[in-house]
């Protein structure tokens, strides 16, 4: 807890239309993807607290979102009450590869540090390991709930049941 109370603001980000529903760092931590609402991607330098890049996910929206193996890559869903996954290229704004498999909405997405893999989760209780680089899917599964995330050493899922 003491550890904690050292934290401070760095930097306030103003000007999203809508709520953040998806955030995360790309492995090596400089940048921090961050998808809104209003079906906005932005990219931000956790360095030095700037944005980089926005990208606008208009026809589809965007709920969690994630990087994926290379720096200009992401990973997002579709917003409810879509329940596709998208490969979204940075650089020219186009969607490399979709993904379906989810009766539900997506609601978490896991990268590998180590490959182009990457977990969805659910709202209908299914857990799917992708690989952006084949298209290929393992079968669904059913996971315990609570948060996800994929281990630094590689393809592995750590679930924490709550």
């Amino acid at each position: 807890m003491d550890a904690a109370r050292k934290f401070r603001v760095a930097q306030v980000f103003r000007g999203a239309g809508a709520p953040c529903v998806g955030l995360g760092f790309h492995g090596g931590g400089r940048w921090c993807v961050a998808a809104t609402g209003d079906g906005v991607v932005r990219v931000l330098d956790g360095l030095r607290g700037v944005l980089r890049k926005e990208v606008r996910c208009a026809a589809r929206g965007v709920g969690a979102a994630c990087f994926g193996h290379a720096e200009l890559c992401v990973v997002v869903a579709d917003a409810a009450p879509g329940t596709g996954v998208r490969y979204l290229s940075l650089h020219d704004n186009r969607y490399l590869r979709a993904f379906e498999g989810h009766a539900a909405p997506v609601c978490g997405l896991a990268p590998s540090p180590a490959s182009d893999a990457f977990f969805s989760l659910g709202e209908d209780g299914t857990c799917v390991l992708w690989d952006a680089a084949q298209r290929s899917q393992s079968p669904p599964r059913a996971p315990p709930q609570g948060p996800a995330r994929a281990s630094p050493a590689g393809p592995s899922l750590s679930l924490i049941h709550i």
